[in-house]
């Protein structure tokens, strides 16, 4: 509530300065609303995820940091697993306690699976979480 009912006051700032910024006189453009609704929108977003997490269960939210670091890195690298070590070492949830919770959450959304590649125990993430949709 409390960023929200901001809102429309740090809209009508942000494009205050993104006018001042263009150095046009004149009143405010719309292109400078338009641009200060933009951030302001992603800012709303990112307050939503936020305080979102912080109202989950410990497991749901570190099923949700482990599934977004696992998206990123598969991404990153053209890949659809991920070496339990390495996650153990770079993730996000490090923590034995933690960790094995989330990764059962997360195979309980069907959004992972355990498997081996040689004798590595891997996570391979759902590749629909990946790929982009289909047309």
């Amino acid at each position: 509530r409390d960023v929200a009912s901001k809102i429309a006051d740090n809209a009508a700032r942000l494009a205050g300065l993104f006018h001042v910024f263009e150095g046009v006189p004149g009143p405010i453009s719309l292109q400078a609303l338009n641009a200060s609704k933009l951030v302001l929108k992603w800012h709303l977003d990112e307050s939503n995820r936020f305080f979102s997490e912080l109202s989950l269960p410990q497991e749901l939210s570190d099923a949700v940091r482990l599934e977004r670091w696992m998206i990123e890195i598969c991404l990153r690298h053209k890949t659809t697993f991920i070496r339990k070590n390495d996650m153990r070492q770079r993730g996000p949830v490090r923590s034995k306690q933690f960790l094995q919770p989330a990764i059962d959450e997360l195979i309980t959304l069907n959004r992972i699976r355990v498997g081996k590649e040689g004798r590595a125990e891997v996570i391979y993430i759902n590749p629909s979480l990946i790929l982009p949709a289909a047309a």
